[in-house]
């Protein structure tokens, strides 16, 4: 089964995106701040995550680097 991360400050946005994402059978996690997104990163493995570009604490893209620099391989589908 597939983790996600849903990383928005916006929660509305959050629990939409959780909602639909498990009724499809997904592993949902979400975060609302870069800083929690990063912490949540280095203790779980996830398949996807879904990441806003303005957090409250971050740039979205700051915040892909750093998942970047942790290891991550970032495969972009369309």
């Amino acid at each position: 089964m597939k983790h996600i991360l849903i990383v928005d400050d916006e929660a509305d946005i959050r629990e939409s995106l959780e909602g639909i994402l498990k009724e499809e059978d997904y592993i949902v996690t979400t975060s609302a701040t870069a800083t929690e997104a990063l912490e949540l990163i280095r203790d779980a493995e996830y398949d996807v995550v879904l990441l806003d570009i303005w957090l409250p604490d971050g740039d979205g893209l700051d915040v892909l680097g750093q998942i970047r620099a942790m290891g991550y391989l970032l495969c972009l589908r369309w």
